[in-house]
């Protein structure tokens, strides 16, 4: 009988059915016992660790040895108690197992919601320290005379809130690995635009990003980039009040994304040299152009144009 419960316990092990020729004598307690092991080990099921398989197989072998192997002299009364303790001491193991993987599920989940906790409260932490800085440059601007200084001023201000606003927005939002960047877009070209032209409607803008969502080391880059493009757009684009618009749209691409940023202004001079060109602006551009391993192309047509082949940069691992 033994070697009989071992072979059926390495068929279940195996993946086999036994028939009803290999489960004859086992008697009724032990048949219900090791048919219940045949239920837990089903395919379709969660698939349990052969170790504790091996485990009740040995359960079994000392059931067999303890019952057949010392007489015919065994009570059915004893017969029935030892199989009602096999499937007892099988049923016990599956519950503490059980309990045990819900409290590591429990755990994680735990885990999981105070990391969460713990980096938007780092986000929300340096959005608020950005927002000191900017505070701190607005009161210095305040005590310059020199209009040019005090524009330089703002522009450092604008730069610094667009990283900030990155920072807000994971904080604010669901999900903490991407941004909605047409919501972010909108945000920041609309801020820009009454800062540095009012809200009385001369000019407007359009953005579209829909379905466009960005991890921070390629949304920050990006948002200094564009921030640097309307910046510069706003301040030399449309002089003496001159109505016009300014537009950012991003597409998805197969395999990257490609940004224009644009308005309807007045253009660069002819004579402009942009590789020359001291601007602290445009020389940021070409740096976080590189920083985004992506390419630029600028077109000097019914105002200006610029367009942006770039890829989604790989996320730092926290």
């Amino acid at each position: 009988m033994e070697d009989k419960i071992a072979d059926v316990v390495d068929m279940l092990l195996a993946g086999e059915c036994p028939d009803e020729s290999d489960l004859a004598d086992f008697g009724k307690p032990l048949l219900q016992s090791i048919q219940s092991l045949n239920r837990r080990l089903d395919s379709n099921k969660v698939a349990f660790d052969v170790n504790r398989i091996e485990g009740y197989k040995q359960v079994l072998l000392n059931y067999a040895r303890y019952d057949f192997s010392k007489s015919a002299a065994v009570s059915p009364a004893r017969d029935e108690l030892d199989a009602l303790a096999l499937t007892i001491n099988i049923a016990g193991e599956e519950l503490q197992t059980a309990d045990k993987q819900v409290g590591i599920r429990k755990q994680l989940q735990l885990s999981l919601a105070e990391k969460n906790v713990l980096i938007r409260e780092i986000h929300h932490r340096v959005k608020n320290n950005m927002q000191v800085i900017t505070s701190l440059l607005a009161l210095q601007a305040n005590k310059v005379k020199d209009k040019h200084v005090h524009e330089e001023f703002q522009y450092i201000q604008f730069r610094i809130n667009s990283m900030a606003m990155v920072h807000e927005m994971l904080y604010a939002a669901g999900d903490l690995a991407y941004i909605d960047y047409e919501k972010y877009l909108n945000q920041l070209v609309t801020t820009l635009v009454v800062s540095m032209k009012g809200s009385d409607g001369n000019i407007t803008s359009h953005v579209d990003a829909k379905s466009i969502k960005l991890n921070i080391d390629t949304a920050i880059p990006l948002g200094l980039l564009i921030n640097e493009l309307i910046t510069n757009s706003l301040k030399h684009a449309f002089p003496d009040g001159r109505k016009g618009r300014v537009s950012v749209v991003i597409k998805s691409c197969p395999d990257h994304y490609e940004l224009k940023v644009s308005d309807n202004g007045i253009g660069f001079p002819e004579d402009f040299d942009s590789q020359n060109s001291t601007s602290l602006g445009l020389g940021l551009v070409d740096t976080l152009t590189i920083q985004l391993e992506g390419t630029l192309i600028r077109e000097n047509t019914k105002g200006v144009s610029y367009m942006l082949t770039f890829k989604q940069l790989e996320a730092n691992a926290l």
